[in-house]
Order: structure tokens, then C-alpha cells, then sequence
């Protein structure tokens, strides 16, 4: 079976878990800066562990709706160059954007398979 990105499919285990600490630590410093919603339902809780996980608010459905169109976006509108629309709770409309960098990553996953 042919790996699908190498450098991370043969990582150990220590390795690999501490590259998901460090991207969600990321993620999670991009999302109270950018997303208002997200930085009030968090507060102050910091992430030290991926057991810390578990502390993290869920964002439901609901959530999207109420930060219709782009409230949601943890990146400047001007880094969207795709748009996709979708119906969400009671026919409310739905966005989700995405990046060069999105299209980059489902272009290596399509010539992968």
C-alpha cells in the first residue's frame, strides 16, 4: 500500500503526539484571536496536553448559523479563495471557505489514490 505523506504516516508515536499538541496549540491561538465566538466559549482554558482536548467547547450547528456568513472564518477573508454553501438547522444557509492551502492538500490526496 502506498503511503499517502510519508513523513508523518512513519513518525513514532511521540513524535506524532507531540505534532498534534503543537498544531492544536496553534489552532487554538488562531481561533481565540480571530473568531470571537470561539474566544468567548473558551475563555482561558489553555491546552498543556492532548488530554486537555476534552475541555475544548464543541461547536454545534447553531453556532454557524448565528455567525453567518463568515463569523466562524479563523483566517482574514481575503486568505478564502473557495466559497461552499450548504443548507444547515431549519434551512438556515451555511458557508464554509477554504484556502489555497486547502485545495493544495485534496490535490495530493487525489493523486494519491
Amino acid at each position: 500500500m502506498k503511503l499517502l505523506d510519508p513523513k508523518y504516516e512513519t513518525m513514532s508515536s511521540d513524535e506524532l503526539q507531540q505534532l498534534q499538541l503543537e498544531r492544536l496549540q496553534a489552532l487554538l491561538v488562531r481561533l481565540k484571536r480571530n473568531v470571537r465566538r470561539y474566544r468567548e466559549a473558551v475563555g482561558d482554558v489553555s491546552v498543556e496536553s492532548l488530554e486537555d482536548l476534552a475541555r475544548l467547547p464543541v461547536t454545534h450547528p447553531a453556532d454557524l448559523v448565528k455567525s453567518f456568513p463568515y463569523g466562524m472564518f479563523a483566517l482574514p477573508l481575503r486568505e478564502v479563495i473557495r466559497l461552499h454553501s450548504s443548507v444547515g438547522p431549519q434551512g438556515s444557509p451555511l458557508i464554509t471557505g477554504h484556502t489555497q492551502n486547502d485545495l493544495k492538500h485534496w490535490a495530493g490526496w487525489s493523486r494519491a489514490s
